[in-house]
């Protein structure tokens, strides 16, 4: 009845309850920072960033390196967490840039290789003759 008048789901009621019967015998402030964060279900470090701070680093990557005032054309994760480090003077790490980034829509692409040497007519010839023979071919039984 509890769990259904507050909006709980009934585990969050259970928690809420064994961390209860946990404060009455330790003490309820020990238990108040868990209790917070099974009520407000806030798990983790919450964001440096607030919403206007991340709308103009969304700004600031759109425009690119380039129009920052860098020689890349190309945003990397420690370039990006010295821009935040700059303009907001916040800290971050720059293998967790990945995760702020997703936050704002951004997704990971990698460069693809191209060797700086290779002719292209060669490729191509290789891959419409060569490569084709060297693949597996079917057999004409079926496996009975």
């Amino acid at each position: 009845m509890v769990p259904r008048i507050l909006h709980l789901h009934p585990k969050t009621y259970e928690r809420l309850m064994r961390l209860r019967k946990q404060a009455e015998r330790d003490g309820a402030y020990r238990v108040a920072k868990r209790l917070q964060a099974v009520v407000l279900n806030s798990s983790g470090r919450p964001l440096e960033l607030t919403s206007a701070q991340r709308k103009q680093l969304d700004d600031i990557l759109e425009s690119g390196p380039v129009a920052y005032g860098l020689d890349t054309g190309i945003w990397t994760s420690p370039m990006i967490a010295w821009v935040i480090e700059e303009e907001f003077d916040i800290h971050y790490h720059p293998g967790h840039v990945r995760k702020l980034l997703h936050r704002l829509g951004f997704s990971v692409q990698r460069p693809r290789r191209v060797l700086a040497r290779a002719n292209a007519d060669q490729q191509d010839r290789w891959q419409r003759y060569t490569y084709p023979s060297l693949k597996k071919k079917r057999s004409g039984k079926t496996g009975r």
